[in-house]
Order: structure tokens, then sequence, then C-alpha cells
């Protein structure tokens, strides 16, 4: 009622433009001021447990008695890029799961509907699958 006598002199067309504007906006852009964002996923990773794998793995192929002092050499210049490769994959997993990651030695409690990482990021490194290495109860 009063937009419509603003309206009636010229000075009231800024007003009622202006109100105007700001009820399409709130109907174009309210929901998104009243939605809650999705809750977010988690899952966990146990770090320990890829690098115990590792250490298996090699200590199984530096046994081998046929083994030459150059592939020996070479394998263990190997083991040097494993830690840095944890750590890119430790990062590229969350964007390829959209969850947050948390290190399963971080954690409390434990829910059965977390998902557990580590066979994926065990496969993503390479690490033997015929090896099973519990993790420790600490």
């Amino acid at each position: 009622m009063i937009a419509i006598k603003a309206l009636r002199s010229l000075a009231g067309w800024p007003l009622f433009f202006c109100q105007l504007t700001l009820l399409l906006i709130s109907l174009i852009h309210g929901p998104l001021w009243t939605t809650r964002p999705a809750a977010p996923r988690f899952a966990v990773i146990d770090v320990g447990v890829l690098y115990r794998l590792k250490e298996a793995q090699v200590t199984q192929v530096l046994l081998q008695a046929d083994l030459s002092l150059q592939k020996r050499t070479e394998l263990l210049e190997g083991v040097k890029d494993f830690g840095p490769a944890v750590d890119a994959l430790i990062k590229q997993l969350p964007q390829r799961c959209r969850c947050v990651l948390i290190a399963r030695a971080a954690l409390v409690g434990e829910d059965p509907s977390l998902m557990d990482l580590t066979p994926v990021a065990r496969e993503l490194l390479g690490l033997d699958p015929k090896h099973t290495i519990q993790p420790r109860n600490e």
C-alpha cells in the first residue's frame, strides 16, 4: 500500500525499484541462505600398516640369496621415494572420495560405517596384497 502511494510521485520510483530488487534477490537466493550444507563424510587410513607392509616387502626381497648388490642398492634407493609417495597419496585421497581423511591412530572410537581407505592406498602404492598385517593394538 505504501509502495503504491509512493509511485504516484516521481520521487517514489527509486524506493519501489529497490524494494522490488530486494524481493527478487530474496526469492532467488533465499533457499541458498536457509539450507544447511551436507554433513561431511569421513574416512580413515592406517599409515602405520602401509609402512609395515612396505617394510615386509623390502625385507622379503632383501633376504633372497641370489639378489645382486646392484639390485639391493636399487631397491634401497627406491625405498626413499615411498615416504613422498604416501604423502602425495594422502593429499589425493580426500579429493577422490570427497571426504575428510583421518589417521586411524587419531581415532578414539570407531563407527562401523566409517570408510577404511587403507586397502585402496595399499593398492595404489603397489604394496603386495599377499602380506596381511593387522593394525597394532596400542
